[in-house]
């Protein structure tokens, strides 16, 4: 009886022991076996999703600078129009110029669709810069009839939030400070109208911008700034220049008024 099942075991060990050595010659023949050939794409097609990627790109800031400059063209006409600025109308002008503003900022909400998130915004910003810092130089000459003082970084941000565009420190500071050649200009025509009182406005608020931006010392990375403040100087000197000989005619035109009163009452006594 034991010798029976001993053989019986001893079949039942080795049976397992066949069906291992089969399955071991099935996979002998699965690794000889020819490859079976991929569905992977050519390395040439590369090139092709790289063309199509860029034509996407090329025809996206196309678009952005077209829009930008039609920007910068309606905030040019914008500061024109504050260059006549007529102080017995100052109401009309300064509703003009605000709608002028306000349909710049829709163009700007269109830049805002084509850019689907910030990453965007900062890989085509060098594209849309132009425009902002002419917005910026418009809407901040603008304030400067509103108010008499500078646009604030954080009142510049509040125009910028509607339309979806994140506003820079670097795209802020240098659009306000073309507001310097703009003053100027405005002082030169105030000037030949003799008003005094404009031009010494502009006068004291150049002198203490310039003075202002002299605590910033930019790296060479913005050396755009150091040409602008350059700019900002010489304005502030023009227009220094526009006081002096305003003044001095005054008191010179005063002198012969004087002259002149004096010389008709003395004919009169005689």
């Amino acid at each position: 009886m034991s010798t029976t099942l001993d053989n019986s075991s001893a079949q039942v060990h080795q049976q397992p022991a066949g069906t291992g050595g089969g399955g071991g010659a099935a996979d002998v023949e699965m690794t000889n076996a020819a490859p079976v050939p991929r569905l992977d794409p050519s390395p040439w097609d590369i090139f092709s999703e790289a063309k199509a990627h860029l034509d996407i790109q090329w025809e996206r800031r196309e678009a952005l600078i077209k829009k930008s400059r039609e920007i910068t063209r309606e905030s040019k006409k914008t500061i024109v129009s504050l260059q006549r600025f007529n102080s017995s109308q100052r109401y009309r002008e300064i509703k003009f110029a605000t709608a002028a503003r306000n349909k710049v900022q829709k163009m700007f909400t269109e830049i805002s669709s084509v850019l689907h998130s910030p990453p965007e915004f900062h890989k085509f910003a060098r594209d849309i810069r132009p425009g902002i810092q002419e917005f910026l130089e418009s809407a901040s000459f603008l304030h400067y009839f509103e108010s008499g003082t500078l646009l604030s970084f954080e009142q510049a941000a509040d125009l910028m939030r509607p339309t979806g565009l994140v506003l820079t420190p670097e795209d802020y500071l240098f659009g306000v400070l073309d507001l310097g050649g703009e003053l100027m200009r405005y002082a030169t025509t105030s000037a030949t109208k003799r008003e005094l009182q404009v031009v010494t406005a502009a006068c004291r608020f150049l002198q203490r911008y310039f003075h202002e931006t002299l605590a910033v010392s930019p790296c060479n990375e913005y050396r755009e700034f150091v040409k602008k403040r350059e700019v900002l100087e010489q304005s502030v000197f023009k227009v220094e220049q526009l006081c002096y000989h305003l003044t001095v005619q005054g008191d010179e035109y005063l002198s012969l008024d004087s002259v002149g009163a004096g010389e008709g009452h003395g004919g009169g006594d005689m």
